[in-house]
Order: C-alpha cells, then sequence, then structure tokens
C-alpha cells in the first residue's frame, strides 16, 4: 500500500467526518497529557485506528487522546494527532489539522513518512524521507532570507517566565504569530511563508512530529534549543522541545540570541 495515498485518503474522511458529526465539542473524556477530549477528537481518532487496522500496516500508534495503541497485522509506528488545534475548533477559529507519520521503528529518526490536513481549508502537505515535502502536490521549499528584519518568526508559550526566554529572539524578527496549531503551523516554515518557529516549554507532544518532519524535508533546519540533534523517542511520554528554522544562517542567529554559544 503506498502510503502517502492511504493517509490522504484519511484526511478526506476527515473533512467528512466533521460535516456530519453531532455535538462536535461534547466533552467526553481526558486524555493523557491532562487535556480534555472533545467528541470530534475521539471520533477522528477512532477512525483512523480503524484504518489502521484494516491496513495491516502497523503494530503501534502513539496519539494524543489514548497515548499508545497497539496496532494488528504490521511492523510500522504510527504517530498522530487527529485534531492539531483542538482548542482553535472549539472556539470556531478555523485553523486545525489532522497531523500523522509512519515510521520503521520507535524514534523520530525513523519516520519515513508525514502527513497534514488543515481540516479549516482543506490543504494537504506531506514528505517523503529523502524526496521532499510537497502542498496540494506542489513540491515546496523553505526560505532561503536571512535577514531576521524580514522574517516572521513563529512561537507558542503560556506562561510569562517562558515569553522571557524566547523574547530576546522575538523581537529581531519583522514580525510573529501564534496559531495553536503546531503542527499544521509548522507547514508555513515548509513553504516558505514564515521563516521560524520555536517551542521550548518541554511540554508539546511528540504528536506533532508530522509538521516538524515536513518542515525538515523541505529543507529547515531543526534542533533543541542548545543547537543539539533531536533524538526523541516515539512514545507518548517524549515532549518537544525545538528550534525549527528555515535555513542555517536563521537557525544560527536564533540560537545566538537564545544564548548559545
Amino acid at each position: 500500500m503506498e502510503i502517502t495515498g492511504f493517509f490522504r485518503d484519511i484526511g478526506k474522511q476527515a473533512r467528512d467526518i466533521l460535516k456530519e458529526i453531532d455535538n462536535p465539542t461534547e466533552i467526553v473524556g481526558m486524555n493523557p497529557l491532562g487535556q480534555h477530549t472533545m467528541r470530534v477528537d475521539q471520533v477522528l481518532e477512532d477512525m483512523v485506528i480503524e484504518r489502521l487496522n484494516d491496513s495491516k500496516l502497523g503494530n503501534f500508534l502513539v496519539t494524543e487522546e489514548r497515548g499508545e495503541v497497539g496496532l494488528e497485522g504490521g511492523t510500522l509506528t504510527f504517530v498522530m494527532d487527529p485534531l492539531d488545534g483542538s482548542n482553535n475548533f472549539r472556539r470556531r477559529v478555523p485553523f486545525y489539522g489532522l497531523a500523522i507519520s509512519a515510521a520503521k521503528g520507535r524514534d523520530y529518526n525513523d519516520i519515513t513518512h508525514s502527513y497534514i490536513i488543515d481540516l479549516a481549508n482543506g490543504d494537504e502537505f506531506w514528505a517523503v524521507r529523502g524526496k521532499g515535502s510537497f502542498m496540494n502536490g506542489d513540491e515546496i521549499h523553505t526560505s532561503t532570507t536571512t535577514n531576521l528584519e524580514k522574517c516572521i518568526v513563529e512561537y507558542d508559550c503560556n506562561l510569562l517566565d517562558q515569553y522571557d526566554l524566547i523574547l530576546p529572539a522575538i523581537r529581531k524578527f519583522k514580525d510573529h504569530r501564534r496559531f495553536g496549531a503546531n503542527a499544521v503551523a509548522l507547514c508555513h516554515i515548509a513553504n516558505g511563508a514564515h521563516h521560524c518557529f520555536i517551542d521550548i516549554r518541554d511540554g508539546l507532544s511528540i504528536v506533532h512530529a508530522a509538521g516538524m518532519k515536513i518542515a525538515e524535508e523541505a529543507g529547515a533546519v531543526i534542533t533543541d534549543d542548545r543547537g543539539n540533534p533531536l533524538t526523541l523517542t516515539l512514545s507518548k511520554d517524549t515532549k518537544l522541545n525545538f528550534v525549527c528554522s528555515a535555513n542555517k544562517d536563521i537557525h544560527e542567529k536564533v540560537l545566538g540570541l537564545l544564548g548559545v554559544g
């Protein structure tokens, strides 16, 4: 089975579900991260698990709502956020999506295929290791701009002390954004619209890995906030701390502003 095509079919089914589901924002439980699970989160996750089991491709899934799930019949590991940007969806802010990756092992660097669909507008992004990244079928690349005064940075933080850590970097950019759906937002780095993404909270789940891989295959440089390569296990307990930049020049400047070197 061709994995990207399989993922795209799941994305289409997810959009169809959003058109039909009743009471999508009803709270039905709590996920392992301590966040409320809405009915729409649960229904989308159930759909993908059913599709993965039917495909016989995988043996293990890391997912936001259930944590970790055994799969039937295959060898691949999958990592998924069924609704990245749940709070946006709940508040009727049209920026949220489904993100999923496939890996040959249990390490971030084992990921071979990643896919994200913006469920609000239907835009699709995907990447295949060594073959690049794509938006709606067209190959995409990160920006070559290196002057921070011409660049836009995205970030995520929700506490004042976290803002203090990243403010020296953010203030050097032309402008900044915070969208509330990080996997989808990382595609802005991949397609060259924006230039850097900073999330050094040690709180973002590994289920957002698809966005990082799509950016990376498009040319982005990704390390932790100290400039070290990412060494991450595909586990419900793995949390992300990263800087993702459109190119090496931006990355070195941002790390310097964060106190590295």
